[in-house]
């Protein structure tokens, strides 16, 4: 979410973005205790077919399909790190 807030095109969208994700993360804090014993059941369904092995085996394969697709993304654009600072810096307030 960090990603996709740096990169808007304006400060308003920037500043928008930043509020939701704090209240998106105090939503999360608040609501926890629910949601840890949803994810406990899907984990715990993993562990009594393989083993306790068998969620980091399958969390490491998501992470590997993640990063197959983010890295069949076309580019956008101009490479960031071929340009000097300030005009990076001075990109995030157009």
């Amino acid at each position: 979410m960090m990603m996709v807030i740096t990169s808007t095109p304006s400060l308003l969208m920037m500043l928008l973005g930043t509020a939701s994700l704090t209240g998106f993360s105090m939503m999360a804090q608040s609501w926890y205790p629910s949601w840890r014993s949803a994810a406990q059941h899907p984990a715990g369904a993993l562990v009594d077919l393989g083993g306790w092995q068998t969620v980091y085996w399958l969390a490491s394969a998501l992470m590997v399909v993640m990063a197959v697709i983010y890295c069949g993304l076309p580019c956008r654009g101009i490479n960031s790190a071929q340009l000097p600072p300030t005009t990076q810096f001075n990109s995030i307030y157009r």
